[in-house]
């Protein structure tokens, strides 16, 4: 009994002095990581001590907290996006440090021209320190912009800024592209950047042609210039002015681009369709219809261009430009638009150029056709056995054939009959 007292008494004081040990062998490092530009935390930031494998992610403030042991020397915080930093913990056990963006190199990802001079440059005079505006910036001169084949100037910034992502929903051309800069953040708000055009806010893309556009800057905090409205971010375009002692210069561009279906979806054909509806009791029709080939083309569009500009005076430059642009979608003779654009500036020097004027005119008319892109669906769904015309119900129907059941419409019935002009 007495050994048995006394091995338990062994047994608690080894263990109570191997907690000790343990305790003592461990110490808690903390801190907060942020990003070195906009001072904002980075949330799932990681913190790793190389010499045990042991560490923490950072919360939505940016802060973590771990248990290290006593002999650790340094810890690894990396992050998406950021340059890896080494950090030395052996003489403090707290840590706030700072981030660097990481720039990708050619074999990643290719970011056209990240703005890092002291000033912003505005369109027509006037800088804004780089220090004030607390996001990136990036700034796409002419010949790295998209070109070819593009008829909405934010589509020539697709794929060439980091963190921008630009989209369409279908395949309509009267549609618009959406940009998002700092995420989709609200559910009910804007999220679009702001748009300004030759300092002038809120101008309509549309009214802008392509080939005007001379660089896109793009900032992702442009508070600094166009306060509250810059929440969604703040997109910069300058367009093309002519330049002193210029000599008369024309330039016209002629531009042809056709536009096709891919990667339609994959249905049964007429004859296995057919096939299909018999063998569960039903009674297929005599014809064999691609739906699909009813209302689809192959959009055929073309741009012309003209600018002219030149500096007929020592203190004055002119630019004019004139552009027509006839868009098809892919509905046969319903969807596309006809626009005509012009452009002109002049830009005037005055009192050995201590002031200087400057003078924009822009005038724009848009034909749109606007078809019923949902001909699309029911090309799909329709029945490929029955014929475009001259079928069931035809005589009420203005010569179309039309099922009555649920949700069923004959697709080129829906093409020819809307009517939709803009």
């Amino acid at each position: 009994m007495k050994f048995t007292s006394t091995l338990k008494i062994f047994i608690f004081c080894f263990l109570s002095f191997a907690v000790c040990q343990n305790a003592m062998a461990q110490r808690i490092i903390s801190g907060t990581i942020r990003d070195s530009i906009t001072k904002q935390p980075l949330a799932g930031a990681s913190v790793i001590e190389l010499s045990a494998l042991r560490g923490a992610q950072t919360d939505v403030n940016g802060k973590f907290s771990f248990q290290a042991t006593d002999s650790a020397k340094q810890v690894v915080i990396s992050f998406p996006g950021y340059e890896t930093s080494y950090t030395n913990i052996s003489l403090n056990n707290q840590i706030d440090t700072f981030l660097v963006e990481k720039v990708p190199n050619g074999d990643d990802i290719t970011i056209c021209n990240i703005y890092t001079e002291p000033h912003l440059h505005l369109p027509f005079g006037g800088t804004i320190d780089r220090d004030k505006l607390g996001g990136a910036i990036s700034k796409v001169n002419y010949l790295e912009l998209n070109r070819d084949g593009i008829t909405d100037p934010i589509q020539m910034l697709q794929g060439k800024v980091a963190g921008l992502d630009i989209s369409k929903s279908g395949s309509d051309p009267n549609g618009n592209f959406t940009a998002r800069i700092r995420g989709l953040n609200t559910l009910v708000g804007n999220t679009e950047p702001l748009y300004i055009v030759d300092d002038v806010p809120n101008v309509p893309l549309q009214s802008v042609d392509v080939n005007d556009i001379e660089t896109i800057t793009v900032l992702k905090d442009g508070s600094a210039i166009a306060g509250a409205r810059s929440n969604g971010g703040v997109v910069l375009i300058t367009t093309k002015h002519g330049t002193r002692n210029q000599k008369l210069q024309i330039d016209y561009k002629s531009e042809i681009t056709t536009s096709t279906i891919t990667n339609a979806v994959q249905n049964l054909s007429p004859d296995e369709y057919a096939a299909a509806l018999t063998a569960a009791g039903g009674k297929p029709g005599d014809a064999r219809t691609n739906w699909l080939e009813q209302i689809s083309r192959t959009g055929i569009s073309n741009n012309q261009n003209l600018a002219i500009s030149g500096a007929p005076f020592k203190n004055t430059i002119f630019r004019f430009s004139g552009n027509y642009r006839n868009v098809q979608g892919n509905l046969i003779n319903k969807d596309g638009y006809k626009q005509l654009s012009g452009r002109f500036n002049v830009q005037q020097s005055l009192l050995k150029d201590k002031l200087h004027l400057n003078l924009t005119f822009n005038s724009e008319n848009r034909d749109g056709v606007y078809g019923i892109v949902e001909a699309f669906r029911y090309a799909v769904t329709y029945n490929p056995t029955l014929a475009p015309m001259g079928g069931i119900n035809s005589g009420r129907n203005g010569g179309y054939t039309q099922l009555e059941e649920y949700d069923t419409f004959n697709p080129l019935a829906i093409v020819n009959q809307s009517t939709d002009n803009y």
